[in-house]
Parts: C-alpha cells; sequence; structure tokens
C-alpha cells in the first residue's frame, strides 16, 4: 500500500513540475533561479543505446549548478546509456522535443537511495532562432535531473540546505510545495569569462527581451532592437558591440537551480530536481 501511495505521489510530483518551461524552449522567466523540469512520463521499454562516438564534447561553464552521479549538463543520450550501461527505461512523452529515461536501479543521494529520471533534449534545428552553440550539443543532450526519495521532505530540505543554504523562494499550489535552491558559484554576477558573459546578455536581450527598461535600450529606436534580433543568429558580436556598455543589472540572477518538490499530504516522500536554465546556453561557449 506505501509503495502504491509512493507512486501516486511521483506522478503528481512530475505532473506539477511538467507545467513549467521547456529548457530548449527561450522564453522562460530568468528573473531569479532558472526552472526547468521534466515531462510528466510512463514506463514504456528498456532500450540500448550505442556509445557515443564522440563524448566529452560538452565543454562545462564555469559556473553554475552542477549534478549529481558524475553526470555532465549537455552531456549525450550516448554517453549516459554507456555510464549506466543502458540499465534504464525509457519514458512515454508526448514531447516530440524532450525524451526522459529511468533508472532500474536506484541510485544514493544524500546517503539515501532515490529513483532517478534523466531527461533529454533534441538539439535545434539548424534554422531555428537560438544561439549558435545549441547548435553544437549532441544530437539528445543531458538538460534535466530528477531524484525521487521515500523519505520525509523535512530530512531532504535539510540536506539541501547544508549544500546550498537557505532556499531562494518557497511556492504553493494547492498541496503541492516547490522550494528552490541555488548558490553563488550560479550566480550571473559571478562569470567571469567574457564569452560566456555576453553569451547571456544576448540572450537574456534578444530571446527573453528583459532588459526593455534599461535606460539605454529605452533611448534605442525600435528599428535598431529588430536589427539585434535578425543579427543575434548572424552576427551576435555585432550586436555585443553595440549594447555591451550597458548598465546591465545582474542583481541576484541565478543562472539554474535545484528544486525539491513535495505533496503535503504525502509528507515521506519528495522529489529533488536539478534545473538547467539558462546555463544551457553558455553550453559549449569557450
Amino acid at each position: 500500500m506505501k509503495k502504491q501511495y509512493l507512486s501516486i505521489l511521483l506522478i503528481s510530483l512530475l505532473l506539477l513540475v511538467a507545467c513549467t518551461n521547456n529548457p530548449a524552449n527561450p522564453t522562460q522567466d530568468s528573473n531569479s533561479a532558472e526552472s526547468t523540469t521534466p515531462v510528466a512520463t510512463t514506463p514504456v521499454a528498456t532500450t540500448p543505446v550505442a556509445s557515443s562516438s564522440d563524448p566529452g564534447q560538452v565543454i562545462q561553464a564555469t559556473v553554475g549548478l552542477v549534478l549529481p552521479f558524475d553526470l555532465q549538463w549537455g552531456m549525450s543520450l550516448e554517453d549516459c546509456a554507456s555510464k549506466f550501461q543502458n540499465d534504464w527505461t525509457l519514458q512515454e512523452s508526448a514531447s516530440e522535443t524532450e525524451t526522459s529515461y529511468a533508472l532500474n536501479q536506484k541510485q544514493t543521494l544524500y546517503e539515501r537511495e532515490g529513483t532517478v529520471i534523466l531527461n533529454f533534449s533534441k538539439r535545434p534545428d539548424a534554422a531555428a532562432n537560438v544561439p549558435s552553440n545549441l547548435l553544437t550539443l549532441p544530437d539528445q543532450f543531458l538538460t534535466g535531473v530528477t531524484v525521487t526519495f521515500e523519505n520525509p521532505v523535512d530530512e531532504i530540505n535539510a540536506e539541501l540546505v547544508k549544500q546550498y543554504g537557505q532556499p531562494l523562494s518557497t511556492e504553493q499550489i494547492g498541496t503541492i510545495v516547490r522550494t528552490s535552491f541555488s548558490s553563488s558559484q550560479a550566480q550571473v554576477k559571478n562569470i567571469t569569462n567574457e564569452n560566456q558573459k555576453k553569451a547571456y546578455h544576448l540572450y537574456r536581450y534578444v530571446v527573453m527581451q528583459d532588459y526593455r527598461d534599461l535606460q539605454e535600450c529605452i533611448q534605442t529606436p525600435q528599428e535598431t532592437i529588430l536589427e539585434h534580433q535578425n543579427l543575434y543568429t548572424t552576427n551576435p558580436d555585432e550586436v555585443w558591440n553595440q549594447i555591451q556598455g550597458w548598465n546591465f543589472d545582474d542583481g541576484e540572477h541565478y543562472l539554474n537551480s535545484v528544486t525539491l518538490t513535495n505533496n503535503t499530504e504525502s509528507p515521506n516522500g519528495c522529489a529533488v530536481v536539478y534545473n538547467i536554465g539558462d546555463l544551457l546556453y553558455l553550453l559549449n561557449v569557450q
């Protein structure tokens, strides 16, 4: 009965986090820690995947939260399959751009066993209006990890506080509570690599349109802003040359976050979701 109840809890948690934004969708909010979470899934098959012929191509950003289990953001589907000896189960999904696999063996995190789901996104088409670095990622690359525990939420929350400090925010929708964590290493203001800083600000300016209230942007003619949008995928350096002197407000923005999700009606179960957020737009930026 307990396992059946926990299974229902897991499904309800995944249904909730599925309501957040797709990591490959450039319209997500970036006002705080970014949220990227998996699509609700159902097991359908155990699928072996061939080893990658070109492993280790993803260059890690110098900032951002790291993943557990020695995984890397942007890691290829093939390399993840090799790491876990194809001992996983493909999850059914209606999404055409995302794929999820549940590991058949539980993994240990915070000295507790949990069920792990890995979430992959398909590399955008070359014609898509996305940053050029995304086109250098593997065909399917790792964008999220969910670990579900059969432990009291207070225990897991305490472990997250020990690792990341006090939470950034907590929100409740009905009986579902989502608590977000991050750390200083994921703060935008701590990006020291100039190319990564450029990639981040261009993304926020052109795709997210977050800087429209900056004085410099207000004073920029609308036709120039439209020109910047057109140049974004063809000549981003030219756009950067024109805006790099703007007074960008990095404030307390975070590139990515870890979210603890639980159902108040089921205090003995919870899920920890590792979100790639805006760190996605720094992958493979040297």
